[in-house]
């Protein structure tokens, strides 16, 4: 190849340029046409598409999709299978779901603090309670579900000593004349996770990822009945139990492992 010399070089990449943006600009019509369409759903004249952020195209399968909140998460089906239990948690109100499986229907919706949604949602061996974990809201919602599928809030079960991500109002019964220096401090703090029952459904085993730790609550009071601390960074996820109850295991996000304990 013969050497050019530097001002020729330059004339090269000018020219090179220059037949580079006449053969790209069909491509940046297009890329302007493209950049004209929000995310969101698309109607066409052969059916319609989701468009995503990306520029992805993403068409539902099935013949029946239901809009919902935001951020849908992982659920679990009941234990007579009529039941599929799930909840959104992102940006919008938190909300917890009960759909018919048979229809695809959704029956009853419920809102709550906060929800996470990896293994916890949890029914009872019954399937009359569902068992919702808050997360950094440091509680278990404890929701009652009727044979139509009605789901109606009770009390939620409360782990003492760990310290919630939320809001928290004054209580002027409690807080008058104390001094919050010498309040006693939470020892965890909260972000609750995975959920399991046990057979008999006296105990209700939970993860508290922010804490490293795994708790047994009398699934009736919330009242601690062991609590397991683990190593930093262990972050305990999604939990089970095995079919007999005396074993259950925890999935350590941070550990690449499963934990097995005797319940």
């Amino acid at each position: 190849m013969t050497p050019v010399s530097q001002n020729g070089k330059r004339v090269l990449v000018f020219a090179a340029c220059i037949g580079l943006c006449a053969l790209s600009e069909p491509l940046y019509s297009a890329y302007s046409a493209r950049l004209q369409e929000k995310p969101g759903e698309i109607k066409t004249g052969a059916g319609k598409y989701i468009l995503l952020h990306n520029g992805w195209k993403i068409t539902p399968a099935g013949s029946k999709q239901v809009e919902m909140g935001d951020l849908l998460l992982g659920g679990t089906i009941s234990p007579n299978g009529k039941w599929l239990a799930f909840v959104n948690g992102g940006a919008a109100a938190h909300q917890v779901h009960l759909a018919d499986t048979t229809t695809g229907t959704v029956v009853s919706s419920i809102p709550v603090e906060r929800a996470q949604s990896s293994g916890g949602v949890a029914f009872s061996p019954d399937g009359a309670t569902l068992y919702i974990s808050g997360a950094n809201a440091g509680q278990i919602y404890v929701l009652a579900v009727s044979e139509s599928g009605t789901l109606t809030a009770g009390k939620p079960l409360v782990i003492a000593g760990l310290k919630p991500d939320l809001p928290q109002k004054a209580d002027p019964g409690k807080d008058a004349g104390r001094d919050p220096a010498r309040q006693d401090a939470p020892t965890q703090e909260a972000y609750l996770g995975g959920l399991a029952v046990s057979p008999g459904n006296k105990t209700l085993y939970v993860s508290n990822l922010a804490g490293n730790s795994v708790f047994a609550l009398d699934s009736a009071t919330g009242k601690v009945k062991a609590m397991r601390a683990l190593p930093e960074n262990s972050r305990p996820g999604a939990m089970a139990i095995s079919s007999d109850g005396k074993t259950v295991y925890a999935a350590l996000w941070g550990g690449a492992a499963v934990l097995a304990l005797n319940s």
